[in-house]
């Protein structure tokens, strides 16, 4: 067997060639590294770079022949007037200036200053932000985040694009060998679809979760949002017709067409469907659509698969089954068409929809090949294939990725093949061998928690994934190694030493750092969170999704009692606890869409007030300020940072200079609580006013530009999780 190459020694080497202005061997080297390790160091960035720069040529960039154009036309202006050199200096000095927008931000961290935004002709020249992030992991370890989403260029094989369930979106120019992140502009890092327009490959639009629709005019590069008129809620589906890149369809919270200009338009449904799940245009015809209606709480529409023939105004139902997750249609004359659902079924009509066969057989994720309608690919507990709609089903190597949610068949190329779960592989013998493909993809998503007791140990928490792993670091985040599997929930006890876990509705103890785990009794069959308070040893809370909802043991579990039966804790739908850092009986509990407040130390709780919309869910979704303990922040994952002062009876935004609405985490230094930092799927903000005002500060995130968990230390180190993995701030 060959040794291990040295990495280490490969990437110096990759300097020096650099440093020598050998690409090419820069790259070959760096594809040596990553066969080994696809996240060593900024190895895929820097491949994506190189790629880049070796596919661009200087006569080919339209961009520059404009520019080469404009300044012609003005030479010759200048010509006549007679002065050609000094001005001609001139307009190359005012087209090469960079420009920027700046943030007013102290150089000491000094409590309530005002964070201004800069504008266009300042007095003074702004000061940024004096801070950068530097990467302690890289997070090789981690699992890649979900792929939810696959654009492929048909001009250009080598061109492919990823959405991601909460990391972004990346592009490959080399056909997946390496990956860049392209988030600029993005309201949502969580992507539910992603279309490229046939006839101009550089517009890309992107349905992201709750956010509605993004658009790309190159190439993914930049993204701005074309909202106006849409309901933003809920799914985001996009599609475009095939025969009209500006005939877009959109389908969340109802059915919206647009038509090139103007805002979307909602297609008034006549009575059905109301619930929709996936929605997909006949490659001919673009007034005929399909929809999956999953049911739902819905009393008047059944879940099942419908068509409309006028664009969406009048539908009939061609299939009544529940709970339909996915739709697929070939490409050439729209007869085939796939559908799967949660109960082990899967239909197939060779003609339209107008006649279907029925089979018990389970498909979580669904893809018809566009070329040939009788070939499709089903991942049913093994990646299968079928050559004959669906009559007889063949096995196909195992493509070695897990939760499988994404297959592509390649038109025009074959056997080629891609397919997305944690991470993305390929194929080009038609499934039966693969090549992963996640060198510079983000992982998934990490909370962070600091240890009671020694300040330089950190816990990470995977909780993006069945078997939910556990990290553990123990010289502030420079290495990490897995600590423990199976772990829906952690805590760890006010004496620094005793950690509990959830899973799979038991309760595990561990008394020797995770080492060894002892299963205790349950209050509940049905359990959500278990939270430790964090200056009394033993105290736990334990929220279940069954009524009693909330459980406190005052001896590390080994009894219980539980509340009242409160009934509208059930509306927290399995929340975090967090403890006042001064009054020990003021807890808050928070969840998905609703907060509640005890003062009693879980004896009662009082509702906070509604605030319409997703909270994050993470492990930092709410601060409490340690001066205060009614004023509190909630981060939400469309209406940024909301925050109270009267123990979360009101509630008003807290979002100047916070660009980025979709927040994840919140943090606030113990040592001065005026500065607070807020992590947003647009990057990290600081603010030294006590969240009056906000500076972006994402210098050093590499471009995965999302941050899932932000924690402060004691010492007022700041630490963050991103899909890059873990970095720290640092003074410039």
């Amino acid at each position: 067997m060959d040794a291990r190459p040295n990495l280490e020694t490969l990437y110096q080497e990759v300097q020096e060639a650099l440093a020598d202005g050998n690409v090419t061997e820069a790259s070959e080297l760096l594809k040596q590294i990553l066969l080994v390790d696809d996240d060593y160091q900024d190895a895929a960035q820097l491949l994506a770079e190189l790629v880049a720069r070796q596919r661009r040529r200087w006569y080919t960039n339209r961009r520059l022949w404009g520019m080469v154009g404009i300044i012609a036309l003005v030479a010759l202006g200048m010509i006549f007037a007679g002065n050609l050199r000094s001005r001609f200096s001139s307009l190359i000095q005012s087209l090469t200036r960079p420009t920027s927008t700046s943030y007013v931000i102290p150089a000491s961290r000094t409590p309530v200053v005002i964070l201004e935004r800069a504008s266009a002709t300042p007095s003074a020249t702004p000061t940024p932000v004096p801070l950068a992030w530097t990467r302690l992991w890289v997070g090789q370890e981690l699992w890649r985040d979900s792929i939810t989403a696959i654009a492929l260029d048909p001009t250009d094989p080598d061109i492919l694009y990823v959405g991601t369930a909460h990391a972004g979106i990346y592009k490959s120019i080399d056909g997946g060998s390496s990956w860049k992140p392209i988030m600029t502009g993005l309201g949502n890092a969580s992507v539910d679809s992603l279309q490229i327009i046939p006839g101009d490959t550089t517009i890309l639009y992107a349905g992201l979760l709750n956010a509605g629709v993004y658009k790309s005019s190159d190439g993914g590069e930049n993204w701005v949002a074309m909202n106006k008129g849409l309901n933003p809620k809920h799914i985001s589906v996009v599609i475009a017709n095939p025969k009209d890149s500006q005939h877009l369809y959109f389908a969340g919270d109802g059915i919206y067409e647009w038509k090139g200009t103007g805002p979307w338009k909602q297609v008034r449904v006549s009575k059905c469907p109301v619930n929709l799940f996936d929605m997909i245009i006949h490659p001919t015809d673009s007034n005929t659509l399909f929809v999956a209606d999953d049911g739902g709480q819905s009393k008047v529409c059944p879940g099942g698969i419908y068509r409309s023939t006028d664009g969406g105004r009048n539908w009939v139902s061609l299939v009544e089954v529940e709970a339909v997750l996915d739709l697929s249609i070939d490409s050439i004359s729209g007869q085939y068409l796939y559908a799967s659902g949660h109960n082990n079924w899967l239909h197939v009509s060779s003609d339209g929809g107008k006649t279907w066969r029925h089979s018990e057989f389970p498909c979580l994720a669904l893809a018809v090949d566009p070329a040939n309608g009788a070939v499709a690919y089903c991942q049913s507990g093994e990646l299968m294939v079928t050559r004959d709609a669906g009559v007889t089903w063949q096995s196909l190597a195992d493509p070695a990725v897990a939760r499988i949610g994404v297959i592509v068949p390649v038109p025009g190329r074959g056997e080629t093949i891609y397919v997305g779960g944690r991470g993305l592989v390929g194929s080009t013998d038609g499934g039966a061998s693969w090549k992963t493909l996640n060198a510079g993809l983000g992982a998934s998503r990490l909370d962070l928690m600091f240890d009671r007791i020694i300040r330089a140990v950190i816990y990470g928490l995977d909780s993006a994934i069945e078997g939910n792993l556990v990290y553990r670091s123990m010289d502030g985040g420079r290495m990490w190694q897995f600590m423990t599997r199976e772990t829906s929930s952690l805590a760890l006890d006010a004496d620094g030493k005793t950690f509990y876990r959830l899973w799979q509705n038991q309760i595990y103890r561990s008394s020797d750092g995770g080492e060894t785990w002892t299963q205790f009794e349950s209050p509940s069959s049905w359990l959500g969170v278990i939270a430790s308070h964090p200056t009394i040893p033993r105290l736990l809370f334990l929220y279940s999704w069954d009524s009693p909802f909330v459980h406190r043991s005052d001896d590390g579990g080994e009894s219980w009692q539980s509340d009242q039966g409160f009934s509208d804790l059930k509306e927290v739908k399995g929340g975090w606890f967090f403890f006042s850092p001064n009054q020990k009986k003021i807890i808050y509990l928070a969840g998905v869409e609703k907060a509640f407040r005890s003062a009693d130390a879980g004896e009662t709780w009082t509702a906070c007030a509604q605030v319409g919309g997703p909270f994050a869910v993470t492990y930092s979704q709410l601060a409490i300020d340690p001066r205060d303990d009614d004023h509190i922040f909630l981060a939400t994952r469309w209406r940024g940072v909301l925050s109270s002062e009267d123990g979360c009876q009101n509630w008003e935004s807290s979002n100047e200079g916070l660009d980025n609405l979709f927040v994840n985490t919140l943090a606030i230094d113990p040592q001065s609580p005026q500065t607070m930092y807020a992590g947003t799927d647009g990057g990290a903000y600081i603010s030294f006013d006590g969240g009056e005002h906000w500076g972006q500060i994402n210098e050093g995130l590499l471009g995965a530009t999302v941050v899932y968990s932000i924690v402060v230390d004691s010492q007022s180190n700041v630490f963050a999780a991103t899909p890059y993995g873990i970095f720290k701030l640092e003074g410039r």
